[in-house]
């Protein structure tokens, strides 16, 4: 895995990753270090201490970036061993309180000077501050949504239920039929997760759902099997190349070595596809309102919100070069 660094004020070279399941890190959340996936995960579940008696594994389970969706019960474990504190999580009674006491100090307290805090001479720190809250929050939703679709877990059931088969039930081709219908299946339930998609009229909703679902429903079955190691599968290798051949087989796996290693750009992009006007071959039907969606200026609206946040999110972990460089390849 591949450690994410930064270089802070002194020179000295830090590494940002998650120290929950190593990905990427936001910040320091609740007295540890961890991702914004991480972060949202414990704000929900930091109270639920009977969660940590529901393992199935023996709360044994290994907490990685590719695994964090598997077990709730280990990941929650694992916040709270490494010092996540549920007592820092604030409320919204809380925080109103607070937000009135901080206005009756300033107008009491008399009004000082303060001089502009200097910039960090870091560029890449400078781009990072460029995300702003909303934008924040929205990734963390897109995360969240997909934690919550727990497709991983799902899959990974059918896999390991797959290779317990006989042999002869195993390579029958309505198996395979089963497995390809979870891995491309439930894409259009993640858009239903986003606000944004209820925004729009019931007619645009549809055709989006129309257009993009099948393209959108690839481009997910081909992030998680890789992420599950689904195409190395014994079983699942020789029953998709007995169904379509080796070509095909071929064909999946330079897809996937396609892939951005980091699964976030992945799903923030499966989303931005979501909302595009029409990434699919139409077969032209004038009975259909298509006006409804090219005309929608909130369409437009969040196409910008999306792929703003997506390039802010680049420059964040790459710098402006590099990301510059990924948008345009």
């Amino acid at each position: 895995m591949k450690h994410r660094k930064t270089v802070n004020a002194t020179g000295i070279t830090s590494h940002k990753e998650c120290r929950i399941c190593g990905d990427v890190a936001r910040g320091l959340n609740f007295n540890v270090m961890t991702c914004m996936s991480c972060k949202s995960f414990f704000r929900r579940n930091a109270q639920k201490k009977t969660l940590l008696s529901l393992c199935q594994f023996e709360s044994n389970c290994g907490i990685t970036i590719r695994t964090r969706g598997y077990c709730s019960p280990c990941r929650l474990k694992k916040c709270l061993e490494l010092g996540m504190n549920p007592e820092l999580i604030r409320h919204v009674s809380d925080s109103s309180k607070i937000l009135k006491k901080n206005k009756r100090t300033e107008a009491t307290e008399p009004k000082r000077t303060q001089l502009p805090t200097p910039l960090p001479l870091s560029l890449l720190q400078n781009d990072r501050s460029t995300l702003t809250t909303n934008e924040w929050t929205l990734l963390s939703n897109i995360l969240h949504a997909f934690d919550e679709e727990n497709a991983l877990t799902r899959i990974q059931c059918s896999l390991d239920a797959l290779s317990a088969l006989p042999p002869k039930l195993r390579s029958k081709p309505i198996e395979l039929m089963k497995l390809i219908s979870q891995l491309y299946g439930n894409v259009g339930s993640l858009l239903e997760h986003s606000p944004d998609f209820h925004s729009l009229p019931f007619d645009a909703r549809q055709l989006l759902l129309k257009h993009n679902l099948y393209i959108i429903g690839v481009m997910n079955g081909l992030y998680v099997g890789r992420e599950l190691n689904v195409f190395d599968n014994t079983a699942v290798f020789n029953l998709t190349v007995r169904v379509y051949g080796p070509e095909y087989m071929i064909e999946m796996r330079r897809n996937i070595a396609r892939y951005d290693h980091n699964g976030s750009l992945i799903k923030i992009l499966l989303f931005i596809i979501g909302f595009s006007s029409n990434c699919s071959i139409v077969i032209y039907n004038d009975e259909e309102p298509y006006s409804i969606v090219s005309s929608s200026i909130n369409l437009v609206r969040i196409q910008n919100i999306y792929v703003t946040m997506l390039w802010k999110y680049l420059v964040y972990l790459y710098g402006f070069h590099a990301a510059d460089y990924l948008e345009t390849t």
